[in-house]
């Protein structure tokens, strides 16, 4: 039971390895498929349907800290910028892949709970949105195990 939970709990935040945590730890393929699915889905059904909370939290807490340094008038506060490098990035990567491959791809690369949050940013107001992530997840859980599985499973590496 608690390999299960152990894949679930990692899914849930390092997709892309937790299907080799689940070979490592003696579980079949189909074992580690549905608890790494379990894992993604659970992440990212919640920071899916909270992603909007947790970006006006956010909003608010820069517009606090503002104020408090305005009232202050404390000379060290430097505003931050609101479009820095990383934004610059995944802005590229929305205008020029598109909204298939951003819900494919994002997710598996940063990690479902930011993959998650930032579609919902850019593509919430699609209704296929949260069906296009969905299945993105399911094929890349179904990739990564048979990634890791049967050709992973060619090469044994051992620690020593």
């Amino acid at each position: 039971m608690w390999k299960y939970l152990t894949i679930v709990g990692l899914a849930s935040f390092k997709f892309m390895f937790s299907p080799l945590a689940g070979e490592k730890l003696g579980l079949t393929f189909l074992e580690s498929f549905f608890s790494t699915l379990v894992g993604a889905l659970i992440s990212w059904g919640v920071f899916y349907f909270m992603s909007e909370y947790f970006m006006r939290r956010n909003h608010a807490k820069k517009v606090e800290k503002y104020k408090k340094a305005l009232a202050t008038n404390d000379p060290n506060y430097k505003r931050p910028k609101n479009f820095t490098r990383l934004n610059k990035t995944i802005v590229k990567v929305k205008t020029t892949l598109g909204i298939y491959i951003t819900c494919w791809l994002v997710p598996l690369f940063l990690s479902i709970p930011i993959g998650s949050i930032i579609c919902a940013k850019f593509y919430g107001h699609h209704k296929k949105t949260p069906y296009l992530i969905l299945a993105g997840i399911v094929l890349n859980t179904f990739l990564l195990c048979c990634i890791w599985y049967f050709v992973g499973g060619m090469v044994d590496v051992k620690a020593n």
